[in-house]
């Protein structure tokens, strides 16, 4: 059992425009709960207040780039497979600001339990976007003919 009892954990439920934060201390006591505009401007600024920090997110559509973002910064980044954390997808009560606490709390106690995945690099997201982008045109040019 992998446990980080030694830092700062920041929990992100990711959105589109908004995303929810909360900061635990060493001890699990909840130091803020904000939230943050998605823009790598305010992800800065937020993160030079907790350098170091553990950064825990689920997989989504903004993950990828943002836990390059927070690498990049200087942390250490868990992305959440959301299939393998029920207590978040089978939370009857959804809720952005509980989620991001979920997913600090059950990093600062085992991060094993989040099933942490690896996003692939920038480069081969840009190849795989690249090789989609072309099956969808020969689609088309198909439905055409």
């Amino acid at each position: 059992m992998k446990t980080n009892s030694s830092t700062t954990t920041i929990g992100i439920d990711l959105g589109d425009r908004k995303h929810s934060i909360c900061v635990l201390a060493v001890d699990g006591e909840i130091l803020a709960e904000t939230t943050l505009t998605n823009t790598r401007e305010a992800m800065s600024r937020f993160s030079k207040k907790y350098p170091g920090a553990l950064v825990v997110m689920e997989v989504g559509m903004q993950s990828p780039w943002i836990s390059r973002f927070f690498t990049d910064l200087g942390h250490r980044v868990l992305v959440a497979n959301p299939r393998k954390v029920r207590a978040i997808y089978q939370n009857d009560r959804k809720c952005d600001r509980k989620d991001a606490a979920m997913l600090a709390k059950l990093a600062r106690a085992d991060e094993t339990l989040l099933a942490p995945i690896e996003h692939g690099t920038e480069q081969a997201q840009l190849d795989l976007l690249q090789v989609k982008l072309r099956d969808n045109l020969v689609r088309q040019r198909v439905n055409v003919i």
